[in-house]
């Protein structure tokens, strides 16, 4: 049976009826639609960053709101965050910037094993060998759009989540990018095949290449707009 990682009840979110949300291991869960603000603003209060935090939002059966910082700290390690634009730092090359978390969080790891992982990643995304050297001592101005959303779910799976979640990170990209995202995606799942992915904001279409062999059906979830009318 899969485990319960993320669950929201009734959570509220400016502009928007109250959203409940489970996501469990091993699936892919997807809130489709709506703007930005509020993506972001959904990103805020799961890992609690408002300026209150929510008692609508449970890691792992524990309620947010009774722990601790330190706690909330390691989040991070339990779902990493795909940011849309990559949230690389611009003054590290970006292979500084996908060890980055590593080090943050103080995770032990052996350099020649992170090496040859990144470079499987990178082949997984249809990366030829020709260009590593390129996207990996250059910075983020010197990325396409596809790089930066390859390199920014590489980062994220290096801290070995249970939960990745991905907001907007696939908007405007299209053809041979989407296709190398998620042949990464399914590289992704082959190294944990527990692995859960919450995507946040995309179109339906925006991973319509991804193999349901590799990863489950998506649930799908609707922003739901508050009605004033039947208020």
């Amino acid at each position: 049976m899969n485990s319960e990682i993320l669950r929201t009840e009734s959570l509220f979110v400016p502009g928007f009826a109250e959203l409940s949300l489970t996501v469990k291991s091993g699936t892919w869960s997807r809130l489709a639609g709506g703007p930005q603000q509020a993506a972001r603003a959904l990103v805020e209060e799961i890992y609690g960053l408002g300026p209150q935090i929510s008692p609508a939002v449970f890691w792992n059966g524990a309620a947010l709101s009774t722990m601790g910082e330190k706690e909330r700290l390691q989040l991070p390690n339990i779902a990493a965050y795909a940011h849309p634009e990559g949230a690389f730092l611009l003054n590290l090359r970006i292979w500084e910037n996908l060890l980055l978390p590593l080090r943050h969080h103080g995770i032990p790891f052996e350099i020649d094993a992170i090496e040859s992982e990144i470079l499987a990643a990178l082949q997984s995304a249809h990366i030829p060998e020709s260009q590593t050297a390129r996207i990996l001592q250059g910075r983020t101005d010197d990325l396409s759009d596809p790089e930066i959303a390859i390199c920014t779910l590489i980062r994220a799976h290096l801290v070995r989540p249970s939960l990745i979640v991905a907001e907007n990170i696939f908007g405007g990209i299209h053809g041979e990018g989407v296709e190398a995202i998620c042949s990464l995606l399914t590289w992704m799942r082959s190294q944990n095949l527990a692995l859960s992915l919450l995507t946040i904001g995309d179109s339906t279409g925006s991973l319509a290449h991804l193999p349901l062999s590799a990863w489950p059906e998506p649930i799908t979830k609707t922003w739901k707009e508050i009605s004033w009318l039947s208020s």
